[in-house]
């Protein structure tokens, strides 16, 4: 399998497009310059693209609202809500997806069954969702003794999030299947050229890593990911075309973003001015 020009190219437009959806998205909630909200973006997928689960990627981004002066009540709020819509649109996706390549789906899901995969996806969201529903219960119980700096901050955002209107849920619920159907098309165009993989299968093949990879508990489900490619797609794709396919894809879906976060964070105003 060799890959061309044009699909590189149009690889990359998906991924500016992405980038540019969650940019829009994140404006949309907190003003600000879009270039601002598209680099602060990618600042923060560095940070998810190291952590478990992406859970460095909020911390990132607040610090760097912060240092610019947007309301910590804003920025939470806003957190909130691409959390909850992006929960809304993930489960709304799969449905569509099972729907629509009910065949491919249940083939996939049968591999992976076999492989074993999805019994290690569900641990995998129990150790992501278990510590938070806990801390959640832990704030709920010492309150009191939280700052009231953090406590007050709270409480705004879920007023915020609640004043939230009908036509801004909608704005952020379109942007983001815009990036969530973005990044989901790139193992298809990048498999293009490859024989033996129905573009059904691609395609819910790739909704399901993606999503995958954002609850695996190692960062960026490094390892999951690889197996549950490999027990996908191993008996569609030959072995040559699906180890090559496998590194592009995590290349563009992952390295690629990396590198670009971590060069921003190391050029950014407000990372040089909280060193010491």
């Amino acid at each position: 399998m060799t890959l061309s020009v044009a699909q590189h190219l149009v690889v990359l437009a998906l991924l500016s497009l992405d980038a540019l959806a969650r940019g829009l998205r994140l404006r949309a909630m907190v003003p600000m310059p879009l270039g601002r909200a598209v680099g602060v973006n990618l600042c923060g997928d560095a940070a998810a693209a190291l952590t478990p689960a992406g859970l460095g990627a909020d911390p990132v981004r607040f610090a760097a609202f912060q240092r610019s002066g947007a309301a910590g009540s804003a920025v939470l709020a806003a957190f909130v809500t691409e959390f909850g819509v992006g929960v809304a649109t993930t489960v709304a996706g799969a449905a569509i997806l099972s729907g629509i390549f009910a065949g491919a789906a249940a083939e996939l899901a049968h591999r992976l069954a076999a492989f074993g995969a999805p019994a290690s996806w569900i641990r995998s969201v129990a150790l992501v969702v278990l510590p938070l529903a806990l801390s959640a219960v832990a704030a709920m119980r010492f309150r009191r003794r939280l700052p009231p700096v953090l406590v007050h901050s709270v409480r705004d955002a879920w007023a915020v999030v609640r004043r939230r209107p009908p036509s801004l849920l909608a704005l952020v619920s379109g942007l983001t299947l815009v990036s969530l159907a973005a990044r989901t098309a790139i193992l298809p165009i990048l498999a293009a050229g490859a024989a033996g993989a129905s573009p059904g299968m691609l395609i819910v093949g790739s909704f399901m890593l993606l999503a995958g990879q954002n609850v695996l508990p190692t960062p960026s489900g490094v390892g999951g990911v690889e197996l549950g490619f490999l027990a996908g797609f191993s008996s569609s794709l030959r072995a040559s075309d699906l180890g090559r396919l496998l590194l592009v894809w995590r290349f563009y879906t992952l390295l690629l973003g990396l590198a670009v976060g971590l060069a921003l964070l190391a050029r950014s105003d407000w990372v040089r001015r909280s060193r010491p």
